[in-house]
């Protein structure tokens, strides 16, 4: 559970400094809290498409897959991130 919870601000402290003013994982999010994990998961593939978006959806995907017991999926994603903005260090702090 500590680790979900770090993921999880790991997350939110990512989103408030890039100092977007609007979340772009926020629908997939919605779409997740509501029960529908397909459309979480469609939201935040089509984030990784875009290279503004690519880092911040895998990171999103990451703990999407955390948070239902997927590490291994999780661990890829979160080096997907990593690997998709090398030069944020918020990403360096990420799963494993």
């Amino acid at each position: 559970m500590p680790t979900r919870i770090a993921s999880i601000l790991f997350l939110a402290c990512l989103v408030a400094v890039t100092g977007c003013d609007r979340d772009p994982t926020a629908a997939g999010w919605g779409k997740f809290g509501s029960g529908d994990r397909v459309g979480a998961d469609a939201a935040f593939t089509e984030l990784t498409t875009r290279p503004e978006t690519a880092a911040v959806g895998h990171a999103a995907l990451g703990e999407l897959h955390l948070t239902v017991g997927e590490d291994a999926e999780a661990e890829a994603e979160y080096l997907a991130a990593r690997r998709a903005d090398t030069g944020a260090v918020a990403y360096m702090v990420g799963y494993g």
